[in-house]
């Protein structure tokens, strides 16, 4: 019969095990995320402004008839780079078909792809993302803020975000948009979920001005 190993013999293994085992499983503190490319983000961002003001001119305008004459380009904040961020994707990995009430009174199908988590002025904030059920893999992030209602769409602002060449998402609230529906009524929105009311105001991205209804 085997002799049964003594306590202090034991716990003297043990201990080397844990620390091993600690230092194999990274308990050191995880690297700070890389630098923020701001000068490439802010390239893109006038080249998407530039972009976006064509389409409007154009026969593809989500515009009415009566209002691409008067066009002038889509009015924005200009560009704040303390409105981009490295989020975190929690994924939830739960299938389930939610449904998004839209502009219209009607709901429109998606999957709830994960939380993004950010930090602003010092404080931390979190937005639900969701991907279409039809289309690319998109991660798709209705929200409102203080601004909604006022300098802003009331019924809210789009981010879409696609992973950058490194994998990783940035979320660069300069790049909101307005939903199509705050031009045209044909077009159907989906509503921000209560959840993505952030508290503050984000003034970056697309505004309103002049006729446009700021209720939603």
């Amino acid at each position: 019969m085997p002799r049964p190993m003594p306590a202090s013999f034991s716990l003297a293994l043990v201990v080397p095990l844990l620390l091993c085992f600690g230092a194999l499983s990274g308990c050191a503190e995880p690297p700070p995320p890389e630098p923020l490319p701001l000068d490439a983000l802010r390239a893109e961002w006038d080249a998407t402004v530039v972009r976006k003001d064509s389409l409007f001119r154009s026969a593809a305008s989500p515009l009415l008839p009566a209002d691409t004459a008067a066009f002038d380009g889509l009015p924005h904040f200009p560009y704040d780079s303390t409105f981009a961020f490295r989020p975190r994707l929690a994924p939830t990995f739960v299938a389930d078909t939610l449904l998004l009430t839209t502009s219209t009174g009607t709901a429109q199908p998606f999957t709830h792809a994960g939380l993004l988590s950010f930090t602003y002025d010092g404080r931390p904030f979190q937005l639900t993302a969701f991907e279409p059920v039809l289309g690319p893999p998109t991660l798709f992030i209705p929200f409102r803020d203080a601004t909604s209602g006022r300098t802003t769409y009331g019924a809210g602002r789009y981010l879409e975000l696609q992973p950058r060449s490194d994998g990783r998402y940035v979320l660069d609230f300069n790049f909101a948009t307005t939903p199509y529906c705050a031009f045209n009524p044909q077009y159907v929105c989906p509503l921000p979920p209560a959840e993505n009311l952030l508290p503050f105001e984000v003034n970056a991205g697309e505004r309103v001005a002049g006729s446009l209804d700021l209720a939603g």
